[in-house]
């Protein structure tokens, strides 16, 4: 095992980036932090990588070395052009018994291609660091140490459920809500989420979600709002599309029997939250089933209408309400 070489893959990306964060800011406090070299996946040169790792100038004792991208990485934000990789990958697997031990070197590969020679080789002598989708004790246990006295078990579902597991927007959200409390001198109430953590139309959007097949005033009132502050039609929609979607896969699994939420989740592969969300209210969602779809399908036929300017974009909304009355 080769205690100086790591390889660090997600689900988690934003956990892959603090623990880089956190070694390199370890390694800067013991050395230089002009003897960390790191390599983007769309900037790769393999000879001044080899030269970063194989070389040594006058003073440096320890290297921190990061390389984005190998082994090859199926991710698309993480990929890196194909003769590079060939040519790293030979290169590097005919060099690394001479790799110094004051070299450490980390990949970072997202989603690695496991068929290839230099993931087999990786797999079998180095430490892989895997950092997974957080489970949900494991997010609150994330909030609640960044945020600690300052929310409460309520307010702390409510804050999940409207910002989910996207821990790179949670971390963003949980800045504002601490600096905002720590400046007011004030605990964290759900209404100071509303102001905080979401612009007011999103919050309503998800307000829409909850109320759109129980109570049409409501409904019609979040979308009001919804409107009046311009927000864009296009995402919107897509909001839609995407709950009204989850919706019928749901019900189409309990009407066959399937009614376990941890299931569900996993055969759906949607977030606990969406499922015990829908869940709730599952026997009225399933009372309204031939309007969700046909709510659906209508949505789909207005995108359609619009893009291929049929109907005029400043519309949208007045059809998107009639679609609503309708239901």
């Amino acid at each position: 095992m080769k205690k100086n070489l790591f390889l660090f893959n997600w689900q988690e990306k934003f956990l892959v980036y603090e623990e880089l964060k956190r070694r390199k800011k370890s390694f800067t406090e013991k050395y230089w932090a002009d003897n960390i070299f790191e390599f983007k996946s769309n900037e790769i040169n393999v000879w001044t990588i080899f030269n970063a790792i194989f070389s040594w100038w006058l003073f440096v004792s320890k290297k921190l070395i990061i390389i984005f991208g190998i082994p090859k990485d199926t991710d698309s934000e993480n990929k890196i052009n194909e003769a590079k990789y060939t040519e790293f990958e030979n290169k590097f697997m005919n060099s690394v018994e001479n790799l110094s031990e004051d070299v450490i070197l980390c990949f970072v590969s997202f989603t690695p291609d496991k068929r290839l020679k230099l993931y087999k080789f990786l797999a079998e002598n180095v430490s892989i660091k895997t950092y997974d989708k957080l489970k949900e004790a494991e997010l609150k246990l994330f909030i609640k140490q960044k945020l600690g006295d300052l929310i409460w078990p309520d307010e702390l579902q409510y804050f999940i459920e409207l910002v989910w597991d996207d821990l790179f927007f949670v971390s963003n959200e949980i800045n504002k809500l601490f600096f905002y409390c720590k400046e007011k001198n004030t605990k964290i109430t759900k209404k100071v989420i509303d102001q905080i953590v979401y612009p007011k139309a999103i919050v309503n959007s998800f307000a829409i979600l909850d109320s759109m097949f129980f109570d049409k005033k409501k409904t019609l009132d979040l979308l009001q709002t919804i409107q009046d502050t311009w927000w864009d039609h296009f995402q919107f929609l897509g909001m839609l599309y995407w709950w009204l979607r989850a919706v019928i896969q749901i019900i189409d699994l309990v009407e066959r029997g399937i009614k376990d939420n941890k299931i569900l989740a996993e055969k759906l592969k949607l977030h606990p939250f969406v499922i015990a969300k829908n869940m709730k209210s599952i026997d009225k969602l399933i009372t309204k089933k031939d309007k969700i779809i046909e709510m659906f399908n209508l949505l789909i036929n207005l995108d359609y209408n619009i893009k291929t300017w049929r109907i005029p974009q400043e519309i949208f909304w007045l059809e998107i309400k009639t679609i609503i009355i309708w239901l």
